[in-house]
């Protein structure tokens, strides 16, 4: 029973070096999940949040008691939770006197497994379709949830470079098309200009956007034959009353696999003119 003991806890350390490779694998897939457009939005989701200033008396945009604001601030994160009222957020307004803010208003919730990025039909560009934010009560007293909807038109003299260290950065005031505010629905309508807007990237059919790569499925199956490939033949040698090293399925290949590589990379650049003896090779 204590063989056997031992057996399953070598196979199980096997399986779980398996499973590290297979998450590595799928995570990296599933962190590309957003942003899966054929236009080039590499610029607004490498930037962990993009923000603008707006006035009141450039027309409806800010919430709240405007009295007490000069202006209001949107934080906008395409692809990286943003805090927002203590909330992860995709969009925050916060509201300033001009030199503390004054209040704060999640526009847009935050779900990591949602592809926020969607094509416009007819080719015309695309838009960012956000959960639902926080709760806002309008002047009416009616309660609602805050919404936010932003639509990128082709123009190519606004590039939004992001800055070095991918942090936060300025929207041109230039690239601001519209802003609009639905009060009945709460419901915020921003159109921008944006040079990525205008030419498809990767025209790839819809259906396949969603899919693994052939080179990732083939990484998959090769880490989890390997895993199986170690599990299975260290329960079968340890069985048979193998110890140590021996334990490994195999073992001599491996222990010489190494030198084998030497002896590839030596042969290859000498251009076969080594001759291998014993440990090392001797010009011919």
């Amino acid at each position: 029973m204590a063989n056997l003991a031992g057996c399953q806890r070598s196979s199980t350390v096997w399986l779980g070096i398996g499973s590290c490779f297979l998450l590595l694998i799928v995570g990296s897939y599933c962190a590309e999940t957003c942003g899966k457009t054929v236009y080039d939005i590499n610029n607004l989701r490498t930037t962990s949040n993009w923000t603008f200033n707006w006035t009141p008396t450039e027309g409806a945009g800010c919430l709240g008691n405007l009295s007490e604001a000069k202006y209001c601030t949107f934080f906008i994160s395409f692809c990286h939770p943003l805090k927002c009222t203590g909330n992860d957020s995709n969009a925050c307004l916060v509201n300033s006197n001009g030199s503390t803010p004054t209040a704060e208003y999640m526009l847009a919730g935050y779900n990591n497994s949602q592809d926020p990025f969607k094509d416009r039909n007819g080719g015309d560009g695309f838009y960012v379709e956000f959960p639902k934010g926080g709760k806002y009560n309008t002047s009416k007293g009616s309660e609602c949830d805050l919404m936010l909807n932003l639509t990128f038109t082709c123009n190519v003299s606004y590039q939004w470079t992001p800055p070095h260290d991918s942090g936060q950065a300025v929207i041109d005031n230039g690239a601001i098309k519209s802003l609009l505010y639905d009060t009945e629905r709460c419901k915020y309508a921003i159109e921008f200009l944006y040079a990525g807007a205008c030419s498809q990237v990767v025209p790839l059919p819809s259906e396949t956007i969603n899919q693994l790569s052939t080179g990732s499925i083939l990484l998959i199956i090769f880490f989890v034959a390997l895993s199986l490939y170690f599990a299975i033949g260290m329960i079968i040698n340890c069985v048979q009353g193998r110890r140590g090293k021996e334990l490994v399925p195999h073992n001599e290949f491996w222990l010489n696999l190494p030198e084998y590589i030497t002896e590839g990379f030596v042969f290859t650049f000498s251009c076969g003119r080594a001759q291998y003896v014993g440990k090392s090779y001797e010009s011919i």
